[in-house]
């Protein structure tokens, strides 16, 4: 699906949200999206990516580059809200810096309470 934008700011933050699919052939569309932020000024970009249906690892690349080139220029790119989809990837490319900071902790990763074990193994060779 082709992506839609909102576009907002109040110098020198600027807010995008992205719905639709951040890949490949979108790439384009997402990059000119936020330079359009860069040119009117926006140094530190918010990203409500919760409409995003559809990542892979070219669109994560897209975003990490734009936000390393803002971060360069004493900038940001903090994603506020995200998918479920969108987290996953992340989550699965390591990509910690895109995600948002209050993202759920999936229940595989989250510490056992119980207590573990004390009994003694030992191996037969």
């Amino acid at each position: 699906m082709r992506p839609q934008f909102q576009l907002t700011f109040a110098l020198p933050y600027g807010d995008i949200r992205i719905d639709g699919d951040l890949d490949f052939s979108s790439g384009d569309a997402v990059a000119a999206a936020f330079e359009s932020l860069q040119i009117c000024g926006a140094s530190r970009i918010r990203a409500d990516l919760t409409g995003v249906t559809f990542v892979d690892a070219y669109g994560l690349g897209l975003l990490r580059g734009i936000q390393r080139r803002l971060m360069a220029d004493d900038g940001y790119v903090e994603v506020v809200a995200a998918s479920d989809r969108y987290i996953q990837v992340c989550r699965l490319a390591h990509y910690d810096t895109l995600l948002p900071a209050r993202a759920p902790v999936p229940p595989a990763t989250i510490m056992s309470t119980a207590p573990l074990s004390t009994g003694r193994r030992t191996l037969s060779g």
